[in-house]
Parts: C-alpha cells; structure tokens; sequence
C-alpha cells in the first residue's frame, strides 16, 4: 500500500493544452479516492501521471514520500484497469491472472497460489478453465481485476472500469469493487465521469473540471457543502437549482430574496456568519437542491406551473417555470435558456400544465457569490 502525494502537479500538452494545472492532493494508504469530472477534466491524464505513462511538466509526485516523477512504469508497482477489458482471448482465465507473475519471473508454486487466492477473492475459481470468450461482460471485468490484483500492487488504479456494462452489472459490480478494496486495503484511485458510481465507492471523493481541482471531501460534504456553483451543479441528479437573488436585512432578520419571495435564512445560519446582515443588498447566487422544495402546506413561497413530469414509481421529478432565470454552474454570470427548476417530489401525483405552490426548507439553502464561490 501506499501514501501519494501530488505538489502542484501539472501536465501541458506539445500544443498548449493544460491536462492538469497545479493539483495539489493526497491519497492516504489504504484509501479509495473517487475523482469524477466531465469529459477532458483531466482524470485520466491523472492516472496517466501516477502509472508513470506520461510525466509532469511541473510539480511533483511522491509515494511514500519518495519523489517519483521520473520512475519508469515498471519500478512504481502500480496496476492499472482499464475501460476495455483488455484480456488475452488464447488464455484461459488462469493464464490471464498468472501472465504478469510469470512476466516477472515468479515460481510456478507461487504462482498457482496466488493465482488461486486471486480468484477466490473475486468468485473466479469455476471459471479458472473458460477463455474470455465464454464469460459475461461481468465476468471479463472482474478478470480484468484479478490481472492487477494477483500482482498485489502499492497502488491500484481503475479507469472507468463499469462503463461498458448494462446498468444492473454496474450497481453489482460497484458493491463488489468497495468491499474488495475493503477487505484488501489496496490504495486505490477510481476515475469516472458518473457521479453516482463517484458517491457510492469513494472514501473522498475529487471533483476536477478543466485540469484543475475543485474540492476533494467525503461523498455527504461534497454533497452538502459543494465549494462553487460547478460542484453543486455537477453533483447530484437532477442537479442544483441556481437563481439570481439579494441578501436582505429587516426587522424580520437576514433573509434572500429571489424574485417576488423572501426566503429567511435560520437564526443559528446567521449566528455563524457574522458578516451576513452587513451584506444586505448584495447580489447572490441561491442554490436549492430539489429536495429542498416541496408542496407548501400554508402560505407558499413560489406558485409555479409544471412544465414536465417524469414518474419514477417511489417518486416524481417535477420541472417548473422557474420565478426567474436559472444560472449556469460553470459561467454562473450567464443564465440558461429554456432551463426549468427542478423538484422532488413523493405522495399525490402532479400533470403537466399545473400550477403547484412551493415552500423551500430554508435549512437547505445554499449561497454563493457572484463568481460561483461558496458564500454560506
């Protein structure tokens, strides 16, 4: 197992491109760290830094605390999973786990033990003697990971390794990912681009988008507390709700206004942010998850036609008219045409073409400033 340090590690391309701009991070032994991202955040040219398949052009890189930004692949013991499963079609199942050790000159007895071992961790010994043609896409994956594992690496990195599998394998392979990792202690760096595959697995989860890391915390803090308008935007489904609003101050307390409805903040919100009523009069950016907003059982703070419903059995996701323009996460000065502000929503049914009075729970409320940075 090991300790990864990365100071201030950043990776140009010939032609100018930043793959990543002076990330600064630590994966403590024996973690699973999720980063999760958009396409061409930066994910995999990470991985491709920490296998060594690519260098730095500045900042460092250290497991252990040793320095390994020139190591070659091979000196770093570091294994790597792949998208594609990448098996070798000839070989049975047993020669695919025991290729790597046989690469490194390892003993037959050894081999076939921890060959052996290998497969029982991952449920593969009925299939020690089928070739990859004749197993499920499930089945190759896990092969896959026995490839890496059966090497028992410092350092396990995994590259959207559930992406080509139907839903139902995902969810069961992703239970079978973290508790593998569990009981192994392997460190491990998971990269997808599907945040519920990121707040599933992670111990922490790294949220990276244009090159550059924009908060690394446990799966509920990214959730609760995302650090800017991209974080609240990019995680969770349907995503955030961001509005234009104001602080206000009055008799009746610290409260945002959006549009014609003032929201009061909770007086233990104000207590912890001193500042807040000498901001009164600035312009913010409001974040309501959908969760937040719900049927209002007196006086209602917005009253909304429904736009769209989509029925999920247990629930619905109500899409509204918004009281006024919903922001961009990522240029969160600019506003989103045709955008609808979203809501869960469970008990009576709702159609297209009502109008519903909504209450927002004013505990959720998120508060940014006007360049997308946290405020509250």
């Amino acid at each position: 197992m090991a300790r990864v340090e990365l100071e201030g590690l950043t990776r140009i391309f010939p032609g100018g491109g930043v793959g990543l701009d002076a990330i600064d991070l630590t994966v403590e032994e024996g973690e699973l760290l999720v980063c999760v991202g958009p396409s061409g955040c930066g994910k995999s040219t990470l991985l491709r830094l920490l296998a060594g398949l690519d260098a730095p052009t500045r900042g460092t890189l250290r497991f252990d605390g040793t320095v390994v930004n020139q190591w070659p692949p091979r000196r770093r013991n570091v294994a790597l999973v792949f998208q594609n499963y990448a098996l070798y079609p000839h070989m049975t199942v047993r020669g695919n786990l025991a290729f790597p050790l046989r690469m490194r000159g390892i003993g037959r007895a050894a081999i076939r033990a921890r060959v052996e071992a290998t497969a029982a961790l991952l449920d593969l010994t009925p299939l020690l003697e089928q070739r990859p043609a004749q197993l499920s896409g499930g089945q190759r994956q896990r092969v896959a990971m026995g490839r890496a594992l059966v090497r028992e690496p410092a350092l396990f990195l995994m590259d959207e390794p559930l992406s080509n599998l139907d839903a139902r394998l995902r969810v069961q392979l992703r239970g079978e990912i973290a508790a593998l990792q569990r009981r192994t202690g392997t460190t491990t760096v998971y990269v997808t681009h599907d945040q519920v595959e990121a707040m599933t697995l992670g111990d922490r989860v790294a949220v990276l988008a244009a090159g550059r890391l924009r908060q690394v915390a446990p799966p509920r803090e990214i959730y609760d507390r995302p650090a800017d308008t991209f974080v609240a935007g990019f995680i969770g489904s349907p995503s955030m709700n961001l509005l234009p609003a104001r602080l206000e101050a009055g008799s009746g307390g610290v409260g945002i206004r959006i549009g014609m409805a003032r929201l009061p903040l909770p007086d233990a919100v104000v207590k912890q942010h001193h500042s807040l009523r000498e901001q009164a009069g600035r312009d913010v950016i409001a974040g309501l998850r959908p969760e937040s907003l719900r049927p209002a059982r007196e006086r209602p703070d917005f009253r909304l036609e429904v736009a769209a419903v989509e029925t999920l059995g247990h629930e619905q996701l109500i899409y509204c008219r918004p009281p006024v323009g919903l922001l961009d996460p990522v240029r969160p000065g600019q506003a989103l045409a045709e955008a609808y502000l979203a809501v869960r929503m469970t008990g009576a049914a709702v159609e297209r073409g009502q109008w519903i009075g909504l209450e927002v729970d004013s505990t959720a409320i998120h508060c940014f400033d006007p360049e997308g940075g946290r405020r509250l």
